[in-house]
C-alpha cells in the first residue's frame, strides 16, 4: 500500500505542473515580453490574430409557426385531439396524420337533404337547355346563309383593296363626318351618298402602303405605262433635238428631221393617253369599284344582323329560362360543396412538421371564452386550436444594446450556446436587425434602448425547444495577421491617438480593429518596437491639467466587446485607454 500511494499522486502532481506552465505562458502572452523601464512597464509590439465579437443573451424562437384553426360553422365539439407536445415528423405529414377531429353528425344529415335539392335543380336545368338548343338549331341555317353572304362580300372587297383596309373602309362607311355636306350612309337602309370622310379615305387609298389586290396591280400597271411613255417621250425629244442641230449644219435632210418630229409627237400622244388612263382610274374607276364592293359588304352585314336579331328574339324566352335554371342549379351545388367542405374540415390532418402546442396553453384569444382545448370542448369557427412551430427552423431573438448595434450586420456569423446544452455550440448567422429600438424595453426602462435581432441557426439539435435561453457570440470582424498593441498603451485623444516609446517619445498612430484587450495598428509602429503601457509620469501630470490629453478621452473603441446589457467590462483604466484607440474610426474597425 505504501508503494501505490505515490503512484496515485503522480497524475495530480503532473496536472499541477501543467497548470503552472500554462499560467506562466498565459502571463507571458498577456505581458507581451514586458520589461521594466523605471516604474512604467514596457510592451514589445508583435503580430497576431485579432477577433472582435459581441456577446448577448436571448431565447430560442421558431422562425415559422402555423396555427390550426376551426373552419367549421357553428360550435362543433372536439372528438379527438393529438397529445400536446407531440413532434410531427415529415412522415406524419406525408401519411396525413389526423391531429384534430370535430363532431360532424349534423353536417352529414344536411348533406343528404341537400343532395335531393341538387338533383331536382339539375333536371330542370337540363330540360331548359334542351329547349334552347332546339330553338338555336331552327335558326342556324338562316344565320349560316347570311354569314356566307358577308364572307363572300368581304373577300370581294379584300381581293380588290387588300385585307388590311377592309376594316378602315367599314369604319369610314358607318361613321358620319360632322363636316360632311351629304347624308351619310344609314345602316340597314338604302345606301346613299358617301360621306366626306369616306371619300377622303378612298382618295388616299392609292397612296396607302397597305393597299393590295387588284387595285394595287392596276395602279402599278398604269404607273408603269406612264413611266415607260415618259421615257420614250424623253428619248424622242433627245433625238429630235439632235436631228434639228444636225439639220442646221447640213448633216441630215429635212425629211429625217420631220420624221423625228412626228415620232416625238406620237410619244407625246402616248404619254397623254397613259396619264389620262391613270387619272380616269384614280378619279372614277377606283372610287366606283370600292364604293360598290363596300356597299355589298355593308348590305350583307346588315342582313346578317337582322337575321341574328330575329333568331335571338325567337329563342329569348327559352334562353332566359335556361339561365334561370342554371343559376338555381349553381346555388344548390355551391351549398352542397360548402357542406362537403365543412364535413372534410371536421378532420384536420398534419400538413407540416413541428411541435404540437395547444392554443389554450399560451395567450388566449377573444374567442376562447376561458375554455381549455381538450376533447369535448366546443370551438366556433375561426378559433385557434393548435400552434405548430417548425422545429427545423429555429432561431435566436436577441436584444442588442444601442452602444454596439451599429457593429452588428446581417450576414455575420454567430456562435450560439444553449444553456440546456452547454457543451454543444451551435452555428448561426444574423438574419435581421431591427431599424428602431424595441418599444417594449423602452416602456419598462426608458434609458435602455435595445434593437431586436434575429439569428438563424444552421445546426439544430433534436433536443432543443422554443423558449430555451441562449448566449450568442456575434463575430463582428476578424484579422488573421495584424500588428497588435494593448489598449492600455494607447494615449492621446480620440482624434489623435499616440503611443509612448521606451525612450519617452510620442508616436502618432492610425488604428483599426480593436477588442477589449488589443487594437490593430495600421500606421505608427512596427514589430519589435517597445512601448510604454502607460504614459510617462510627466505626461500623466500634464493630463490632469489638460483633460483633452487624458488617456481614454475618446469613446469606446470600435470592436470592443461588452457583456449583455451594454455594461462596460471591469477595469476602468483598460476601458478608458481603449476609448482612445477608437480615434477617427478608420475603415475595418
Amino acid at each position: 500500500m505504501r508503494r501505490t500511494r505515490p503512484r496515485r499522486l503522480r497524475p495530480f502532481l503532473l496536472l499541477l505542473l501543467l497548470a503552472a506552465a500554462g499560467l506562466a505562458g498565459w502571463h507571458y502572452f498577456l505581458r507581451g515580453e514586458e520589461t521594466s523601464n523605471g516604474d512604467v512597464p514596457l510592451y514589445t509590439v508583435r503580430r497576431g490574430p485579432l477577433r472582435s465579437t459581441v456577446l448577448e443573451g436571448g431565447s430560442l424562437e421558431a422562425l415559422e409557426s402555423h396555427t390550426v384553426v376551426s373552419q367549421v360553422e357553428g360550435r362543433p365539439a372536439i372528438q379527438f385531439i393529438i397529445e400536446e407536445g407531440t413532434v410531427l415528423s415529415p412522415e406524419d405529414v406525408e401519411s396525413g396524420l389526423v391531429i384534430v377531429r370535430l363532431d360532424s353528425a349534423d353536417i352529414r344529415d344536411r348533406i343528404e337533404r341537400q343532395k335531393i335539392d341538387v338533383a331536382q335543380s339539375r333536371a330542370a336545368h337540363e330540360s331548359a337547355v334542351s329547349n334552347l338548343e332546339i330553338q338555336r338549331q331552327q335558326n342556324a341555317s338562316d344565320v349560316r346563309k347570311a354569314e356566307l353572304d358577308v364572307r363572300f362580300a368581304q373577300l370581294d372587297l379584300a381581293r380588290y383593296v387588300g385585307r388590311d383596309l377592309v376594316e378602315d373602309l367599314l369604319g369610314a362607311e358607318r361613321c358620319a363626318d360632322p363636316n360632311a355636306e351629304s347624308t351619310p350612309v344609314q345602316v340597314g337602309g338604302t345606301r346613299g351618298t358617301p360621306s366626306v370622310g369616306l371619300r377622303r379615305l378612298i382618295r388616299t387609298l392609292l397612296e396607302n402602303e397597305q393597299l393590295e389586290g387588284e387595285a394595287r396591280q392596276t395602279i402599278r400597271q398604269l404607273d408603269s405605262d406612264i413611266g415607260l411613255s415618259e421615257e420614250e417621250f424623253t428619248r424622242a425629244q433627245v433625238e429630235y433635238d439632235w436631228s434639228r442641230k444636225l439639220r442646221e449644219k447640213g448633216y441630215v435632210s429635212r425629211d429625217e428631221e420631220e420624221a423625228d418630229r412626228l415620232a416625238l409627237e406620237r410619244k407625246r400622244i402616248g404619254l397623254d393617253r397613259a396619264r389620262t388612263a391613270h387619272a380616269q382610274f384614280v378619279e372614277y374607276d377606283f372610287p366606283k369599284e370600292v364604293e360598290q364592293l363596300l356597299s355589298n359588304l355593308v348590305e350583307s352585314e346588315d342582313r346578317l344582323s337582322r337575321t341574328m336579331k330575329r333568331a335571338r328574339s325567337a329563342e329569348a324566352k327559352s334562353e332566359a329560362d335556361a339561365e334561370s335554371r342554371a343559376v338555381q342549379r349553381t346555388l344548390q351545388e355551391k351549398r352542397l360543396a360548402k357542406l362537403e367542405g365543412q364535413f372534410e374540415a371536421c378532420v384536420i390532418r398534419a400538413d407540416r412538421p413541428g411541435l404540437v402546442v395547444y392554443a389554450s396553453s399560451g395567450r388566449r384569444g377573444r374567442h376562447d371564452r376561458g375554455e381549455r382545448i381538450q376533447e369535448g370542448t366546443t370551438v366556433q369557427e375561426g378559433r385557434a386550436i393548435i400552434n405548430i412551430p417548425d422545429l427545423s427552423r429555429l432561431g435566436v431573438r436577441a436584444d442588442i444594446h444601442e452602444s454596439v448595434v451599429e457593429r452588428v450586420k446581417v450576414g455575420q456569423t454567430v456562435t450560439a450556446l444553449v444553456e440546456a446544452l452547454p457543451d454543444t455550440p451551435l452555428a448561426g448567422v444574423v438574419s435581421t436587425v431591427a431599424p428602431l429600438p424595441n418599444p417594449g424595453e423602452s416602456w419598462f426602462n426608458p434609458d435602455r434602448k435595445v434593437y431586436a435581432t434575429t439569428i438563424t441557426l444552421t445546426e439544430i439539435p433534436p433536443t432543443v425547444r422554443p423558449g430555451m435561453s441562449v448566449q450568442v457570440e456575434i463575430l463582428v470582424a476578424e484579422l488573421d495577421d495584424a500588428i497588435l498593441l494593448p489598449v492600455q498603451a494607447v494615449a492621446g485623444t480620440a482624434d489623435r491617438p499616440v503611443a509612448y516609446l521606451a525612450d519617452g517619445s510620442q508616436r502618432p498612430l492610425v488604428l483599426g480593429l480593436t477588442n477589449d484587450r488589443f487594437v490593430e495598428v495600421k500606421e505608427g509602429l512596427s514589430v519589435g518596437d517597445q512601448v510604454l503601457l502607460a504614459p510617462p509620469r510627466s505626461d500623466r501630470f500634464a493630463s490632469e491639467k489638460e483633460p483633452g490629453l487624458e488617456p481614454g478621452a475618446g469613446k469606446r473603441p470600435p470592436g470592443g466587446k461588452r457583456p449583455p446589457g451594454g455594461k462596460r467590462p471591469s477595469g476602468s483604466k483598460a476601458g478608458k485607454q481603449a476609448s482612445a484607440a477608437s480615434s477617427g474610426r478608420p475603415s475595418g474597425s
